[in-house]
């Protein structure tokens, strides 16, 4: 096969796409003789003007569509029936009883607390400022199972 009728990016085959590989080439540019700072501005000028054309051509009609689509679905699916419904008020449930157990329960102990009991920091609060305190909880789960 003549070199002439072959591509130079077929790998002297002659079954080569006839351009360059997208590696070699970014937008029309040889990426050798630029910086990173270059690449990445053409890349988001690329970018930008081909959203621009896509929302020009179909893409506001696309916006426009689906987003009656969605408040459409969301008027239907938003009723009192669906939202009060015997599921959605057992993760209620379970969310104020977590809630509740993992939370509320132990701030209120610590809230109830009389600090100023355990220790006394009469000359120390004026050095060393308020004191910082750390509760630590802990249940009969994390000692492990004795027999």
């Amino acid at each position: 096969m003549s070199s002439s009728s072959s591509s130079p990016y077929s790998g002297g085959s002659g079954y080569g796409y006839g351009y360059a590989p997208s590696s070699a080439y970014l937008f029309g540019r040889d990426r050798d003789n630029t910086s990173l700072f270059d690449d990445m501005r053409a890349l988001l000028s690329h970018s930008v003007l081909s959203f621009m054309r896509f929302w020009r051509a179909r893409g506001r009609r696309m916006a426009i569509t689906t987003l009656r689509s969605s408040v459409h679905r969301l008027r239907q699916n938003m009723t009192y029936r669906r939202v009060v419904s015997f599921p959605h008020m057992l993760v209620l449930v379970w969310v104020v009883i977590m809630l509740w157990g993992e939370r509320w329960a132990f701030h209120s102990k610590v809230e109830s607390c009389r600090w100023e009991k355990w220790e006394k920091w009469v000359g120390l609060s004026s050095l060393c400022g308020t004191p910082s305190y750390i509760a630590r909880v802990a249940g009969v789960f994390l000692r492990g199972f004795r027999r």
